[in-house]
């Protein structure tokens, strides 16, 4: 798995940020879209795959160098992801 300061995490968002521009930016002046409902479910579902990869990325980076797990062991607590 990647970590927040690999090049593989800022694609990530780059195109995160990228798909989440092209749905927002598709709608006109008027309000008109110029995507068809089946386009803009596709790039949404990419956005919601691309998050979830991010998601991993960041728990994996966080729970690597704050172990949250640990944390919560050593209070009687459990951890799930």
């Amino acid at each position: 798995m990647s970590d927040i300061t690999d090049p593989q995490y800022h694609r990530l968002l780059a195109k995160h940020r990228d798909l989440i521009t092209l749905v927002d930016g598709t709608l006109g002046a008027a309000g008109d879209d110029y995507l068809t409902a089946a386009q803009r479910q596709g790039i949404e579902s990419q956005i919601d795959a691309v998050a979830a990869d991010l998601a991993a990325i960041e728990w994996e980076h966080y729970d690597r160098n704050h172990p949250l797990g640990d944390y919560l062991a050593q209070h009687g607590k459990e951890v799930t992801k």
